[in-house]
């Protein structure tokens, strides 16, 4: 009889550790105010614990047991700065939340700042961020692992500190190598698409960002529908947290290919649309961003058959030049294109134009197209005619500083 006694209370002892009793544990509530439709999320480096919409009556409340580990809150909505995340120590919480608008303007401008020129694209957007609404440091990448890769944060910090101060909407790039095998077996494999859906979603709450830009091309047409499916999850799981979405698109002029511009524009937030290179791996002439070429891209991607609505709709513009031939190894800067000039011994009036006003000159027998303030100037107008929501540069920090006298005109209706 004893010895029964002893294993029964063994047996309790051992259902006691490993389901302790409701009283055991320490429960701590988490309350606030926010604004009406913003999402207030709690969630530990790792892990996403909850999240909330606020509704009426401008309240958030969440019962939790407090485990080990620091945890976080953030608070976000489209169309307004994020708080970035908020630390918050062990017990009661009680945290307010204020959002800022994104700033306003009749007509968006947003730019990519890429990773080679990242000092020259941060100093033009220091220096002319009052005209900017948005802005896409290229800070992630899917890499051959499957994870996602972290380009180097300082240079992103400084321009997440400089948006705070402006309003300006931050949405980091996120690309892979051109027609990667990695976003192929993303895009097919529900449980990996899933999976990366939700680093996603958690890399911009951890790190305090409006939304992310989406570059993944080269989508084997026959994967169509599977890519669409996967903006689609992206979205919605996005806009579940406060967070928006753009998509950058590969120019056509028809229907087909691996990305579905109208399903693609009904889910997105926003749709860039690369309106340059167009003659890749080509001698040049012709030009890489051919003025009849833009307008007829932008013109099909708002057409029925394209299906973007405009006001979702940005032309996104290079700022380069090439020297040969159209291809990423060429790719000149305007200071570039002035110092081929000077070595030669050649004066600005020797720079040619075309009925567009885009530049050109030739030089040992080789043809040197760029783009100046006058050709992006012209290639606005397009935005204008088929009422876009803006422009995007590609990329920041190469450009002639002409082209910012032109914005301010542009924006202004001038």
């Amino acid at each position: 009889m004893t010895r029964f006694k002893n294993h029964l209370f063994v047996f309790f002892l051992l259902i006691f550790c490993h389901f302790p009793p409701a009283w055991s544990e320490t429960r701590v509530k988490i309350q606030g105010n926010g604004p009406c439709g913003a999402v207030v999320t709690l969630f530990r480096q790792d892990t996403i614990v909850g999240r909330q919409r606020i509704q009426d009556d401008g309240r958030y409340l969440f019962y939790i047991v407090d485990g080990p580990g620091r945890k976080f809150l953030t608070c976000n909505r489209v169309g307004y700065k994020s708080t970035g995340r908020i630390g918050i120590p062990s017990g009661n919480v009680s945290s307010d939340f204020y959002l800022s608008p994104i700033k306003q303007q009749r007509k968006t401008v947003s730019a990519w700042i890429s990773t080679p020129v990242f000092k020259e694209g941060i100093e033009s957007f220091t220096n002319y961020v009052y005209l900017f609404t948005h802005i896409s440091p290229m800070a992630y990448r899917i890499v051959e692992n499957g994870s996602i890769h972290w380009n180097p944060d300082r240079e992103v910090r400084s321009v997440q500190k400089i948006s705070y101060k402006y309003s300006i909407a931050i949405y980091p790039s996120l690309g892979a190598d051109y027609r990667s095998s990695i976003v192929r077996d993303m895009i097919l494999n529900p449980d990996i698409r899933d999976e990366q859906i939700h680093r996603i979603a958690q890399q911009m709450l951890w790190f305090g960002f409006e939304g992310v830009d989406l570059d993944f091309e080269g989508i084997n047409p026959a994967e169509r529908d599977d890519f669409t499916t996967f903006v689609r999850l992206l979205a919605d799981t996005l806009h579940s947290y406060g967070l928006g979405l753009s998509v950058t698109l590969q120019p056509k002029l028809q229907t087909g290919g691996g990305q579905d511009y109208r399903a693609i524009g009904e889910a997105a937030d926003l749709v860039r649309i690369m309106c340059y290179d167009n003659h890749w791996g080509k001698p040049v002439p012709p030009y890489h961003s051919d003025y009849t070429w833009v307008r007829n891209v932008m013109r099909f991607a708002t057409s029925d058959s394209g299906g973007i609505p405009p006001e979702k709709l940005v032309m996104a513009l290079p700022l380069y030049g090439h020297r040969g031939k159209v291809d990423g190894e060429h790719a000149l800067f305007w200071t570039e294109v002035v110092d081929i000039l000077k070595a030669a011994g050649l004066p600005e009036s020797h720079v040619q134009r075309n009925a567009y006003n885009q530049p050109f000159f030739y030089i040992q027998g080789e043809a040197v197209y760029f783009e100046d303030g006058l050709s992006v100037r012209k290639k606005l107008d397009i935005a204008d005619e088929l009422g876009l929501q803006g422009v995007c540069f590609w990329r920041l920090g190469q450009e002639d500083p002409q082209i910012y006298r032109f914005m301010e005109d542009w924006l202004k209706g001038e």
